[in-house]
Parts: C-alpha cells; structure tokens; sequence
C-alpha cells in the first residue's frame, strides 16, 4: 500500500504523554479504523488506515498504534497557515475546501471531537484543480444518523476558537473565513444564523 504514517495513541489531560500506562485493551484504534473505512465508503476524503496495532505493556495494558496511507508532499493546514507569507489565493481556496469537506464530514453525521487546522490535511489537488483535503485524526469521534445541531455548532465553535487563540490562525481573515462559510452553507439566510450562532458558542 506504499508509505504509512503510523500514530501512536496518547493519554489526554494530566495522563499525557504517559505511554507507559497503555490502554485497557485494542478497542479504541480498531473503532478509529472501523470509522475511517466506513467513512471512506460513505465518500468522505479522510485518511486511509491501513493497520493497528496493539502491544501489550505488562499483563493488561495495551499500547497502541494506528497507520495510514502516507501523503507525498502533503502540509496539514496548521503548518500552511504557520508560514511567514502565506498564499492569500491559496488560503481561500483552502478555506472553500475545508468548508466543502467539513460540510460533507456532518452531512454523514460526523462528530469530529478536535476539528482544527492539524487535522486537514492538504494533499495535492483534485481532479478540478482546487485543493484535496483529508480529514484526519477520527479517535474518539463518532457517526450519527443525523448529526445533532449542538454538536455541529460545537465542532464549528472549537474550530473557530482554535483560530482565534492560535498565532497561525492571524492568517486567517474575513474573507477566508467568508470562503469557509460560502461553502459549508450555500444558503444566504442559513449562513448568516450559523455564523452568528458560532461565533456566540465560541466566546
């Protein structure tokens, strides 16, 4: 399958970064690659897992790892808006992009628990020539018939709280923001509530 990028899981909060302890059994990196895979059927451009794997550390605990196909030359969209001179051309039509993306990622009902620039990854460009982007990182995320309004709004709100209290997210201006929203929701009326919705979850 060539190249893999292969992600070891971590503890969050005050347990980060203590691999040591390891997890109670396989469960989480084969739920993320069960997600990814039925995602990929559903049309969803996410990352494409191609192995787990589960180690055990002592008698019952489990350090885990998951690999996905390897982008050549692929920037997530953190590293992109990090550059000292950024595309402003390019950061719109990554912007549409990503608006495009996340839009069909909730059509699908997709709860993306830490939606923010790391996990879009920009690879290549499409058939049309606009940018591919990958959605990546589906731990702890799960699908939904329907996708609750609260939970969209959540996923938008963190994302846009991402930008407003990062140094890479300056880059990011009204008209790329404008772009995101254009094509998240087409409808005039629906984005201008969405808009104000969002922004008010974020403060």
């Amino acid at each position: 399958r060539g190249e893999v990028v292969v992600r070891s899981y971590q503890r969050g909060g005050l347990l980060r970064g203590l691999r040591s302890r390891g997890f109670a059994g396989p469960e989480r990196a084969l739920a993320e690659a069960r997600l990814g895979h039925e995602l990929l059927e559903a049309g969803l451009q996410v990352a494409t897992p191609v192995l787990v794997r589960a180690r055990p550390i002592g008698s019952r605990r489990w350090d885990l790892e998951l690999g996905t196909v390897h982008a050549p030359n692929a920037q997530d969209l953190r590293q992109v808006l990090s550059e000292p001179a950024p595309d402003r051309l390019l950061l719109r039509a990554l912007a549409r992009a990503a608006g495009e993306l996340v839009r069909e990622a909730h059509a699908l009902g997709l709860d993306h628990v830490d939606l923010q620039p790391a996990n879009l990854l920009h690879a290549g460009t499409g058939p049309d020539g606009q940018p591919r982007l990958l959605l990546l990182d589906l731990d702890r995320c799960t699908r939904h018939a329907v996708l609750p309004e609260g939970v969209r709004l959540s996923n938008l709100a963190r994302l846009e709280r991402w930008l407003r209290g990062r140094s890479e997210g300056a880059a990011v201006g009204p008209r790329e923001r404008a772009a995101f929203l254009l094509a998240y929701e087409p409808d005039r009326k629906r984005r201008r509530r969405l808009a104000r919705a969002v922004a008010a979850r974020a403060q």
